[in-house]
């Protein structure tokens, strides 16, 4: 018979496909740190908070225009100031920085970083954080793994990459390298790398706090753009 509706009552299986998962670089490595020597922090160990944001901005700033001692110098005062006036620096001195503490204090200096080095090269320095601690809403604390991935994406973007190892070394430093068993560190109290399977979230010799994970960007600046007064 012609006619009528021939539509089946039956609904279309819809398939879920897995989103396809980063591939992690084999090894990355910031070139430049090969030939750059980081700031050391000496006595000043609980400052290393401070000594790791001036190692990042090295790395960073290097295949533009290099951080000189007095800018360095400068920004270590900036950065001096910045905790005195938030009463924060005689607690600091004594028991280390907080993670959110150093987050806001790299926010701060960057501009500073950037009004010196744009004026030359036209560049522009930005802060990328991992951004996915267990207290995002919705969104299950990443695993090493996931973390090592991220970390191995961001260097081979020649990007120097803020990290701060809890429990053993309760250090601030910078990711300049990573492979299948290690961290190559650009450090301020000579730490030349951490071994991955010692590292962990919550676990490990290393553990390694997703907050504290932020990575340097140097990108060009758009034309339209001028570089903030000093």
């Amino acid at each position: 018979m012609a006619g009528g509706d021939h539509r089946s009552n039956v609904s279309p299986t819809i398939q879920h496909h897995p989103l396809p998962q980063p591939i992690e670089p084999k090894s990355a490595e910031l070139l430049i740190s090969r030939s750059l020597k980081p700031w050391q922090q000496g006595e000043f160990d609980s400052l290393c908070g401070i000594y790791a944001i001036l190692n990042a901005l090295q790395l960073a700033m290097a295949p533009y225009e290099p951080l000189s001692p007095t800018k360095a110098k400068q920004l270590f005062r900036f950065a001096i100031g910045f905790l005195e006036q938030r009463k924060d620096l005689g607690a600091i001195v004594e028991h280390g920085m907080v993670i959110k503490r150093q987050r806001q204090l790299l926010k701060y200096l960057l501009p500073f970083a950037c009004t010196e080095t744009l004026r030359v090269t036209g560049m522009h320095f930005e802060a990328r954080h991992k951004n996915r601690s267990r207290s995002a809403a919705n969104d299950a604390q990443p695993s090493i793994e996931q973390l090592f991935s991220w970390m191995s994406s961001e260097v081979a973007k020649q990007r120097p990459v803020l990290i701060c190892l809890h429990n053993t070394l309760n250090h601030y430093s910078v990711v300049s390298g990573i492979d299948h068993s290690r961290i190559q560190l650009f450090d301020s109290d000579n730490h030349r790398y951490v071994n991955r399977s010692s590292c962990g979230v919550d676990s490990g010799l290393h553990h390694i706090t997703p907050s504290a994970l932020t990575a340097i960007v140097a990108e060009p600046r758009a034309t339209s753009e001028r570089p903030p007064p000093i």
